[in-house]
C-alpha cells in the first residue's frame, strides 16, 4: 500500500521482446473477488547482456575438460588487461575477491581455488566468445580444439592467464562440482572498490559472496575508505543448481544473451546493476558442450519460462477458479508443460474441470493422473516460446483448511527434451500461513531462497547421528516429518538441542540448502509444541525401492538378510538382500546400538530415515539410517530354505559358431545360498563354470556362449548343465540337473 486505497506492485525484468499480461484481482475477507481487464506490453532493451561482458558457459566435468567461456555483446572492442576471473571465496576467514585492494587475503593459490587476471593487451571483439580453460592441454583432447586461455601453463601455445596476485594460481584450480562460484570483475589497480562484471553460482551457496556495506581502502592517493552499494543477500541469490549443475557430456549455457530477472539499478555492477540478483536457474540450463559459440538452441526450452498467479493469499476452505499465467523465454518453444498440484486441495482430478487459453495452447491436450497422492496435469501440443502466453484455468478447486503455503509445481520441456523445473514455481498463502509442507522442500529446494517455516513430529533427535564437527564444536542433526509424508534434515552448528527429542512436535525456522545432496534446513529459531506427539508410519518399500532420492528425511522400513557387515568412518554399514535388490543400513556409533545378534545370513527388519552419502569417489550411496534398538530386530518369520530352488535351461540346441548363446534361469530360493552351476561333457569332465557365489539376488539368468573355461569353442555334442544349491546355516543342499545340445549348421 502507498497510501489510502492505493497499492502498486513490481513485474520482474524479463527478456527482451517478452510479451507480459497481467491483470489485477481484488479479493475481500469473504472471499468475493473483483478482476480487471488484461494489461499487455512487450519488453524492449537497448542492448543485450546490460553493456557489459557475459559469463555464457560453464562446465565443472570433466576434470580435464573444465572450462568457462565469456561473450562481449557490445558493440565495442574491450581490453581484458583489468579484468579478473575468481572462483576463490572463504567466508571463515573473511577471503574475498574484493580484497584484491588491499593486497592480501583476495583468494586463489590452493585448494583448487583460483584468482586470475587476463593477459595484458588482451581484447574481446563485439560479438565475440572466449574461452578459459583450466586446464589449456585437457580441454584441447576433450573438445578437439585450443581454448583462448588457459589457467597455467599445461599448452605452450596457449596464453595464460596472470595471477591476481603472486601466488593465486599457484599451478593449479578447479571448479567444485557441488557448489561453487565464477565471478567475471573489473578493477583498475587504484580505486578502492571493484566492478563487478558477471556473477554465476551454484550448489550449496557456501561460497556466495554478499557486499554489502562493506567498506575498504584501496591503493589509491587518500585514506578514505568506500563503501559497497547493497549485493543480493546470499539467502536470495538463486543458484543456477541446488547441486551439481549438470552431468558428464554436458554445461551450463545461457538460454538467451541476456539476465534474467536481474536488478539494473542500484548496484555494484560495472554499469550499475546488481550482479547478484539474476535468477539463474532460469538464465542457464545444462547442455552438450559448446565451447566457444555460444548458447546451444536446441534444447533449451527444458525449464523454460516464467508462471504466475494472480493472487498471493486466499481464505481456507474456499472454492474457486485457478488461473496458472504462463509466459515463454526461450528461443526454442516449450512443447510440454507438467503441473503438480499442491497437497490438500480438493479437485475433481478430471480433464475437462481444465480449461487452456492463448495462442500458446491452441492444439495443446491436457491429462490428468493421480501419483502417490499428487494430482499431475500433463499439457502436450504446447506452443510457448519468448513472448508468447497462456493461461491454464484450473475450474472448482477448494483450498485446504490449515494455514500453509501451497505451490504449484511447474516443469517444461521442449520438443524430445526432458521435464525440467522453471526457475520459480508459483505459491499461494493459505490463511496467510507461513508454513511450507516438507513435501514440497524436498520437490525442489532450489525454489526456496527466504526464510522457511515448517513443523513436524521429531523421528530421529539430536546427538544420535552425530555430536561434533571435525572441529569439534558441538552440532544438531536430526530429522523431523509432517503430514505431507515426507521428512527433512535439520542442522544447526554449535548446540545438540535438547527440544529434538524423539516424537517431539516442533516448529524450525531457517534456510533450505542442499550438502552432498541431503536437503537440509539450517535452523536457527526452534519451538517445541508438544511431546510424545503421534509418531508418522514409515513408508514400507522392498530393498530396491529404498535406492533413491525421494526417501531423503522420511522415515521408512525394509526388510532383508545381511550380506556384508564392516565398521569404518565411525560407523557400522550392513548390507541387506531382499532377494530382488540390495541395501545399505548405516548405524551410527553415536547411536550405540548392540548389534551383537546382527550378522552375515541372518534377516532383519530395519526402520529409519532415508539417507544419501557421496563416496569419496563420488558414487552416490543410498541407506537407511535407524538410530533407536527397536527400529533393528532380527526378523523372526524369516525361514532359510530350498524348497523353491529350480533350474531351467532353454530346450533346444543352440549353435556358437554362429554367435548364439543359451539362457539358463534360476532361483536359489533364499539370498545367501551358495549356488554352483557348471558344464559337464557326458564323460563327467569339467568344461565351463558359469556361477560360484553366495547369491545376494536369488532369481538370476546367465547365458552359456558355448566356450569352455580357456575360452575355446566347445565340440557339438550333449553337455549337462549341473545346479548345486547349498544353504549356508543348515549345510543343507539340493541339486539339479539339465541337458544341453550344442549343434551347427549343416553345409550343403
Amino acid at each position: 500500500a502507498i497510501g489510502g486505497n492505493q497499492y502498486q506492485g513490481t513485474i520482474p525484468g524479463q527478456p527482451e521482446g517478452t510479451k507480459v499480461s497481467y491483470f489485477v484481482r481484488a479479493i475481500d475477507n469473504q472471499g468475493l473477488q473483483s478482476v480487471s481487464q488484461i494489461f499487455t506490453y512487450t519488453v524492449v532493451s537497448t542492448t543485450p547482456g546490460g553493456l557489459h561482458l557475459l559469463i555464457t558457459e560453464i562446465a565443472v566435468t570433466p576434470t580435464d575438460g573444465e572450462f568457462i567461456e565469456i561473450h562481449n555483446p557490445t558493440d565495442q572492442v574491450i581490453d581484458l588487461s583489468n579484468y579478473y576471473l575468481t572462483d576463490a571465496t572463504f567466508a571463515p576467514n573473511n577471503t574475498f575477491y574484493y580484497n584484491i585492494v588491499t593486497g592480501s587475503n583476495a583468494g586463489g593459490g590452493d585448494f583448487g581455488d583460483f584468482h586470475a587476471r587476463f593477459p595484458e593487451g588482451a581484447t574481446i571483439a563485439p560479438g565475440e566468445f572466449q574461452t578459459i580453460a583450466l586446464n589449456g592441454a585437457g580441454f584441447t583432447a576433450t573438445y578437439q580444439l585450443k581454448p583462448t586461455y588457459e589457467l597455467w601453463d599445461t599448452d605452450p601455445s596457449v596464453p595464460d592467464m596472470r595471477e591476481a596476485l603472486p601466488g593465486s594460481i599457484n599451478n593449479q584450480g578447479s571448479l567444485t562440482n557441488s557448489g561453487e562460484v565464477v565471478i567475471l570483475y573489473f578493477w583498475d589497480g587504484q580505486s578502492d572498490l571493484v566492478q563487478d562484471v558477471d556473477y554465476v553460482v551454484w550448489g550449496d551457496k557456501a561460497e556466495a559472496v554478499d557486499k554489502t556495506g562493506v567498506s575498504i581502502d584501496g591503493p589509491d592517493p587518500d585514506n578514505t575508505p568506500s563503501t559497497y552499494l547493497n549485493d543480493t543477500p546470499i539467502s536470495e541469490q538463486v543458484s543456477v543448481s541446488s547441486a551439481d549443475p549438470h552431468a558428464v557430456g554436458e554445461s551450463i549455457q545461457r538460454t538467451v544473451l541476456v539476465e534474467i530477472g536481474e536488478r539494473e539499478f542500484g548496484g555494484n555492477g560495472i554499469t550499475g546493476h546488481d550482479e547478484t540478483s539474476e535468477e539463474l536457474s532460469a538464465s542457464f540450463v545444462a547442455a552438450a558442450p559448446n565451447p566457444g559459440s555460444g548458447p546451444v538452441v536446441s534444447g533449451l526450452a527444458d525449464g523454460s519460462g516464467l508462471a504466475s498467479l494472480p493472487f498471493s493469499s486466499l481464505p481456507g476452505d474456499s472454492t474457486l477458479d485457478v488461473p496458472l499465467l504462463l509466459v515463454g523465454t526461450a528461443l526454442k518453444p516449450v512443447k510440454t508443460i507438467q503441473i503438480d498440484l499442491p497437497l490438500f486441495w480438493g479437485w475433481s482430478a478430471d480433464a475437462a474441470d481444465v480449461l487452456l487459453q492463448g495462442p500458446a495452447f491452441q492444439q495443446a491436450q491436457a491429462a490428468v493422473s493421480v501419483e502417490e497422492g499428487v494430482v499431475k496435469l500433463l499439457i502436450s501440443n504446447v506452443s510457448l516460446a519468448q513472448g508468447d502466453s497462456g493461461t491454464v484455468l484450473l475450474k472448482n478447486m477448494t483450498t485446504p483448511q490449515d494455514s500453509i503455503r501451497s505451490l504449484f509445481w511447474i516443469r517444461t520441456a521442449g520438443e524430445g527434451g526432458k521435464l525440467k523445473f522453471i526457475s520459480r514455481s508459483p505459491e499461494v498463502a493459505i490463511n496467510n500461513g507461513n508454513r511450507t509442507l516438507i513435501y514440497d522442500l524436498q520437490t525442489n529446494s532450489a525454489n526456496f531462497t527466504d526464510r522457511v517455516v515448517v513443523r513436524g513430529v521429531t523421528t530421529i533427535g539430536s546427538g544420535l547421528l552425530r555430536k561434533f564437527s571435525s572441529s569439534g564444536d558441538s552440532l544438531t542433526t536430526a530429522y523431523i516429518q509432517d503430514e505431507s509424508g515426507r521428512g527433512i534434515n535439520l542442522f544447526r552448528f554449535g548446540i545438540i538441542d535438547p527440544l529434538l527429542q524423539r516424537n517431539n512436535l516442533v516448529e524450525v525456522s531457517g534456510f533450505v540448502t542442499e550438502f552432498n545432496l541431503v536437503t537440509e534446513i539450517e535452523y536457527d529459531q526452534i519451538r517445541l509444541l508438544q511431546e510424545n506427539a503421534p509418531p508418522p508410519d514409515p513408508v514400507v518399500l522392498s530393498n530396491r525401492e529404498v535406492n533413491s532420492p525421494k526417501w531423503d528425511g522420511t522415515l521408512i522400513q525394509t526388510r532383508g538378510v545381511v550380506v556384508d557387515k564392516f565398521s569404518a568412518g565411525g560407523g557400522t554399514t550392513l548390507i541387506i538382500s531382499d532377494g530382488q535388490g540390495t541395501t545399505n543400513v548405516r548405524v551410527w556409533d553415536t547411536a550405540e546400538l548392540d548389534l551383537q545378534d546382527i550378522k552375515e545370513n541372518v534377516a532383519i527388519i530395519v526402520e529409519g530415515v532415508g539417507g544419501v552419502f557421496v563416496s569419496s569417489r563420488n558414487d552416490t550411496i543410498y541407506q537407511v539410517l535407524p538410530a533407536y534398538q527397536d527400529q533393528i530386530r532380527v526378523d523372526p518369520t524369516y525361514q532359510p530354505s530350498l524348497s523353491d530352488a529350480s533350474l531351467e535351461v532353454d530346450p533346444y540346441p543352440f549353435v556358437p559358431d554362429q554367435a548364439e548363446k543359451i539362457r539358463i534361469r534360476f532361483n536359489a530360493a533364499a539370498v545367501n545360498n551358495h549356488v554352483t552351476i557348471r558344464i559337464f561333457d557326458l564323460g563327467g569332465r569339467l568344461v565351463k563354470t558359469l556361477v560360484d557365489e553366495d547369491v545376494q539376488l536369488f532369481q538370476r539368468t546367465v547365458f552359456w556362449d558355448g566356450r569352455n573355461d580357456l575360452l575355446d569353442r566347445v565340440p557339438v555334442g550333449t553337455y549337462i548343465c549341473l545346479m548345486e544349491v547349498q544353504e549356508p546355516r543348515s549345510g543343507a543342499r539340493r541339486t539339479f540337473r539339465a541337458p544341453i545340445v550344442v549343434g551347427t549348421l549343416l553345409k550343403r
